[in-house]
């Protein structure tokens, strides 16, 4: 069972998180989502896995994508939006313009990021399966991650930005 939202957000306190300013410039946004957003926020700084960083404002990345932030590492490089015409999807812009899904909700793309910081600090990190690269043990470390992504995102091969991090756990690219 997962811990409350706000336990999750808790957790991931290393995380640095910014709450968004400007979340009443968008009414196009749902209540929850601009509740993320204004109380709890987006992460501000690097965490323990490659993802999201914000400046602490939303912007229009086109007229139905609604700027949230851009991959660490990579300053103005690949953005996440929040996609307008799809439910509040969250999305990644790749460098090509290529759209491509990463969560159904940004309360769903928070809870990935919780199971994954989660997961490697209480199950990979230690070594809870043994060393990951002996006797096949990331076949194991592979199953667990693609089970508590899918708990936390219900069908989650079908969302290309979970689906490649699992595809490598299970083949031993870690």
């Amino acid at each position: 069972m997962l811990p409350l939202f706000a336990e999750m957000i808790t957790y991931l306190a290393d995380d640095h998180f910014i709450k968004i300013t400007n979340t009443d410039d968008f009414p196009q946004l749902s209540e929850e989502t601009r509740d993320i957003l204004k109380n709890y926020g987006l992460p501000g700084k690097e965490g323990i896995t490659q993802d999201i960083v914000t400046t602490g404002q939303l912007s229009w990345y086109k007229p139905h994508l609604v700027e949230i932030g851009y991959l660490k590492y990579k300053d103005l490089g690949p953005r996440y939006c929040i996609d307008l015409e799809n439910n509040e999807r969250v999305v990644y812009i790749k460098e090509n313009g290529e759209i491509s899904p990463v969560n159904s909700s940004l309360r769903k793309f928070l809870e990935c990021k919780y199971a994954i910081t989660w997961y490697y600090q209480t199950i990979e990190f230690p070594e809870k399966y043994g060393e990951f690269y002996e006797n096949d043990n990331h076949i194991k470390y592979g199953k667990v991650f693609r089970e508590l992504l899918d708990k936390v995102e219900p069908g989650i091969e079908r969302f290309p930005y979970w689906e490649f991090q699992i595809i490598e756990k299970e083949l031993g690219v870690n």
